[in-house]
């Protein structure tokens, strides 16, 4: 079972982009990694003791399949969906307002 664990982990590495941030909580740690998206696009994952409990394949609150147009955007999504969940605001929901208020909407 570990190898399979492994492999699948493998593939899945293939197309991260090499971003990660790790943080300590009472929750455990907490981790995201930028990933590729969409038509040239970057999202996100955010995972929790390495469990995946956020898989991000788009920009939140948005129609369509396209993720953000920049590593830097997604990047400072993550980080507040980190923080959110830190100050145990669950869902950590991202608004239209934050999405305009970290200026990551068309960049």
């Amino acid at each position: 079972m570990m190898c399979f664990f492994a492999k699948a982990q493998q593939r899945k590495t293939d197309t991260l982009v090499a971003n990660t941030r790790s943080e300590i909580s009472a929750n455990g740690v907490l981790t995201y990694t930028i990933t590729s998206a969409y038509n040239q696009t970057f999202c996100y994952d955010i995972y929790m003791n390495r469990k995946i409990i956020i898989k991000q394949s788009s920009v939140p609150g948005l129609n369509g399949r396209e993720g953000f147009k920049t590593k830097e955007s997604a990047e400072k999504i993550a980080k507040l969906v980190i923080d959110k969940i830190n100050n145990g605001i669950m869902p950590p929901s991202i608004t239209i307002d934050e999405l305009k208020k970290l200026n990551v909407l068309f960049k």
